[in-house]
């Protein structure tokens, strides 16, 4: 998302004083996310200017910065999600957000290093450490595995390319001296990740953005200590370029600390990350030795059968999913597109309870499979059972399942996109961070084992949220002018596929949408 710095100047001088408002009017953040941090600093420093008071609050539920927090749970000992909450937050019962959920698993993994898809952490990671692998905009994952210094033997580079094959991944050799494999669907990675660990390899913790090219042994002791001050020190979200840039002091008094021991906390450094070191394992080899945790990786848990996510198409020989479009228009899916009114709907029992294996210490979340659509289900202790469709409509992402399960401080419950954020009530699924969207929510109700969800039958719901309405093709970004050839299947102006008028489009790609029409809504 493009927002230039003027606008948000005009916007912070217009009275507007909290980033919320801002990221809601102008949609900044609501990409990748990496724009936050000099966001962040623009605003602070046009609102310091304008003599506001402001703070350095982690998240609304927590009165302290991420380094206060740090502190608080390092001297206190606090090792879960619940008893920071009860301990440090402003609603000892709160779920959480998505901005302090992953800070308090990020500080808990750097004071105790436990493995990451232990039940209590689960619920507080984004997806790529959820699944331990790097989300795609398909859905699928990456796979990196350690390849230290570049150097690999040739069985294990045969190993790497019959893995591929047998999985059809996009291979690809990085800067980074590794080879990264593309397009993993969620529930062959324990599988994949089987043979891997068979051959000797380890996880590269790509997702983590925890490891990289390791240097010469004489400079190690020093990036020790300079990566457990970034981590005793940084703000939420920051990465270490601008940890440095903001620094008090700025490089030279880092360089003083970390070189010269100006603090005489070196030594305290260096055993913090040997304690690290010293408890160190792979987490992929944890999984594959663990039937409980592969069980976490099911695409459905009430059947075997797959969905593919999005086109997949070929490119110098290798598959890839298809282009996402530059933009969608947004999409409010309401209740009323559903023929059948909610009167005439009937519950029907889906999943087990089991398969959500739920928990006291936080939330847990599946996928199911109704016709030709996907639902998602939560799990929130003391709140119940909730659904919705899995479909994120600002992507057309099958991803919601995957998302961060949180609440404001009016006790409203929401689940976090976990590819752009987008926040969705699990009630009635209205988007709280933009309300150009809009979602499907549905009752769920626990008897015994059994969960059932009040649906309609599947032929009223498919022609609304299936997944074959919805799928991304290749048809959808040439509508939307990423280009391309071939024939086309046609997309209808919000982005849904219309198989009811599909025709072979004969004229150059590059004339589809010309802006010609007059309407933009026609401009398909």
């Amino acid at each position: 998302m493009v927002v230039d710095t003027a606008r948000l100047l005009k916007l912070s001088h217009a009275g507007m004083d909290n980033l919320a408002d801002i990221k809601a009017k102008t949609k900044v953040g609501t990409g990748c996310g990496g724009c936050m941090p000099l966001v962040t600093n623009i605003f602070k420093a046009e609102i310091a200017k304008a003599g506001i008071v402001t703070n350095n609050n982690l998240c609304p539920h927590f009165a302290m910065s991420r380094t206060e927090l740090f502190n608080v749970v390092k001297i206190k000992g606090l090792k879960s999600h619940n008893e920071i909450m009860v301990t440090c937050g402003t609603v000892k019962d709160s779920l959480g957000c998505e901005t302090c959920k992953p800070a308090i698993a990020s500080i808990l993994s750097s004071l105790y290093n436990e493995h990451v898809m232990k039940p209590a952490h689960h619920q507080n990671q984004d997806t790529n450490d959820r699944y331990l692998a790097n989300i795609q905009r398909n859905g699928t994952f990456s796979v990196v595995p350690k390849c230290a210094g570049g150097e690999i033997t040739p069985d294990k580079l045969i190993v790497l390319g019959q893995v591929a094959k047998k999985y059809g991944l996009y291979t690809k050799i990085t800067g980074g001296q590794r080879i990264d494999l593309f397009g993993a669907k969620k529930h062959e990675l324990p599988a994949i990740w089987g043979e891997l660990v068979a051959a000797g390899f380890e996880s590269g913790h790509a997702y983590g953005k925890s490891l990289r090219n390791v240097p010469p042994s004489k400079v190690v002791k020093i990036l020790d200590r300079y990566l457990m001050f970034y981590i005793r020190t940084a703000d939420k979200l920051m990465r270490t370029a601008r940890w440095i840039e903001n620094f008090e002091g700025g490089v030279e008094r880092l360089k003083g600390i970390i070189l010269n021991d100006d603090l005489g906390i070196c030594a305290d450094l260096e055993r913090e990350m040997e304690a690290l070191v010293g408890t160190y394992a792979c987490e992929w080899t944890a999984v594959v030795n663990d039937l409980e945790k592969q069980k976490m990786f099911r695409q459905f848990v009430n059947t075997e059968e797959t969905t593919p996510q999005i086109e997949q198409i070929t490119e110098r020989g290798q598959p890839r999913p298809a282009d996402w479009p530059k933009a969608f228009p947004a999409v409010r899916i309401e209740e009323d597109e559903i023929k059948l009114p909610r009167s005439q709907w009937k519950w029907r029992q889906l999943a087990k309870v089991s398969d959500l294996m739920p928990i006291q210490e936080g939330v847990t979340s599946a996928a199911i499979k109704y016709g030709d659509t996907q639902l998602a289900i939560f799990h929130v202790p003391n709140k119940g059972y909730f659904a919705t469709q899995q479909m994120c409509p600002h992507k057309r992402a099958f991803v919601l399942d995957h998302g961060i399960v949180g609440d404001d401080l009016k006790g409203n419950i929401y689940v976090s996109c976990p590819l752009h954020k987008r926040n969705f009530s699990l009630t009635n699924g209205e988007c709280l961070s933009d309300p150009d969207y809009k979602i499907l929510a549905f009752d769920v109700k626990a008897e015994g084992d059994d969960l059932s969800l009040l649906l309609p039958d599947p032929t009223e719901l498919d022609p609304v949220i299936g997944t074959s309405k919805w799928m991304i093709r290749q048809a959808t970004a040439e509508m939307y002018g990423r280009g391309g050839a071939g024939q086309i299947d046609i997309v209808g102006p919000d982005g849904r596929y219309k198989p009811e008028l599909e025709l072979v489009h004969e004229q150059e790609p590059q004339t589809a949408c010309a802006g010609a029409c007059g309407d933009s809504k026609l401009e398909w």
